[in-house]
């Protein structure tokens, strides 16, 4: 049905009566005013969206030259007590207005809704990364690297999402993933949001699970928990998340081994102090899962291990204490692990000649390890420069054993 209005003057007068609070009666109404109503709603709705990404952006700028001048902890309470929104969208503000990426943006119609937004960014950044990683591997391919591996030691570009390796072919996963806390890595900042990164996990634990043999085995080193999601307090059990997703993948949950890493300096971030009213215990630990595929029991009748007795006493107690490692250089991973977590997993869960892998390579700590132990590895990563450092270290490590009179031999 179509209404004609009689005149500007009727139109004006039901266009008050629609901004009124009157709702209640809505049945009550004629057309003229419901039509005007439901049109001048849509007008308004029209008018907040348009003017919603501005006042974000604008928000969100004030928000990071406020959390620039805050000192520690300080940024929190202010968006909390004063601007009276949460951490998680103060921080969805400041990416509105980030310099970067209003640039990947400026295209948008104005309209575009927030959510919207941040999606295109998101999209946007992801793109620039893989064509970045896209060029640089062309001028690897223009430039062979000047370090040449044994056959049995593999190191290269790949995402742990699609790993260059035939089903079924990997007998020991020992890795350390990103941890989501918006560390600055080569290609990447992990700093996607939670949300997000578990959509991660899903993918890298379903190819880990695709890659893994018939009996293989994972140990992966994560977190128990994390407080600080993408850089506003948000206490997450990614340790829980993970063991979530790789059982849901395929893996099956055998055990866990707390490592007793003691040298977390995040101390004082400890919430009320001597007050129960909001405390924050900090784990001074992290956990090293392991999850295996088929059968635990491998049944290799005959084959001779390299773990000692005495080493299969201590490291058969789920309480593993050594400290971490630092970076190796400002330009190399930021979070390395000690050599001597993939040598105890190496050792205790599987045999010498045994094919490993490690998918998210980094500092390429696993694949030393590997060599070291006379087993057969794979190892990769996004980043260019990391697998060029991960190599560089492992050829100095052979050229060094090969000094030594230490020659490793792999099945």
């Amino acid at each position: 049905m179509t209404v004609v209005l009689e005149s500007a003057e009727v139109e004006d007068e039901l266009i008050a009566r629609a901004a009124s609070l009157d709702t209640d009666d809505l049945d009550g109404k004629d057309d003229d005013t419901l039509i005007a109503e439901a049109r001048w709603h849509h007008q308004q709705a029209d008018e907040m969206q348009r003017r919603s990404w501005w006042h974000s952006q604008e928000a969100g700028r004030r928000l990071r030259v406020l959390r620039a001048r805050s000192r520690h902890g300080e940024w929190e309470n202010f968006v909390r007590e004063e601007v009276q929104i949460s951490p998680q969208h103060a921080w969805r503000l400041m990416e509105l207005a980030d310099p970067a990426n209003l640039a990947r943006v400026r295209d948008l119609d104005p309209e575009t809704p927030v959510r919207q937004v941040l999606e295109v960014i998101h999209d946007a950044r992801r793109e620039e990364r893989r064509e970045q990683a896209r060029i640089e591997r062309q001028a690897r391919m223009q430039f062979p690297p000047p370090v040449t591996l044994p056959e049995h030691l593999n190191i290269d570009v790949a995402d742990c999402a699609a790993i260059p390796l035939q089903d079924g072919l990997v007998d020991l996963i020992v890795t350390s993933p990103p941890y989501g806390l918006g560390m600055s890595y080569h290609e990447s900042d992990d700093n996607e949001g939670y949300e997000t990164y578990l959509s991660h996990v899903l993918a890298w634990s379903d190819e880990m699970f695709r890659v893994a043999g018939p009996q293989g085995r994972i140990c992966l080193n994560v977190p128990l928990d994390i407080s600080h999601d993408g850089g506003y307090f948000a206490p997450k059990p990614i340790y829980a998340d993970w063991v979530g997703a790789l059982m849901e993948s395929g893996f099956r949950y055998r055990t866990t081994i707390v490592w007793n890493e003691d040298n977390i300096t995040r101390t004082t971030a400890r919430g009320s102090v001597d007050s129960p009213n909001s405390p924050h215990a900090i784990a001074r630990v992290e956990m090293i899962a392991v999850l295996y595929k088929g059968m635990w029991n491998l049944e290799r009748q005959g084959q001779t291990a390299d773990i000692t007795h005495d080493e299969w006493l201590e490291w058969t107690n789920g309480l593993w204490t050594f400290p971490g490692a630092s970076p190796i250089s400002p330009d190399h991973c930021p979070a390395p692990f000690p050599e001597e977590l993939p040598r105890r997993c190496l050792r205790l869960f599987s045999f010498p000649g045994d094919v490993i892998l490690d998918p998210f390579l980094g500092s390429g700590t696993t694949g030393v390890v590997a060599y070291q132990t006379a087993r057969q590895f794979y190892g990769f990563d996004k980043s260019v420069l990391y697998v060029e450092q991960a190599r560089e270290r492992l050829s100095a490590t052979i050229a060094r054993m090969h000094t030594n009179g230490h020659v490793e031999v792999a099945g």
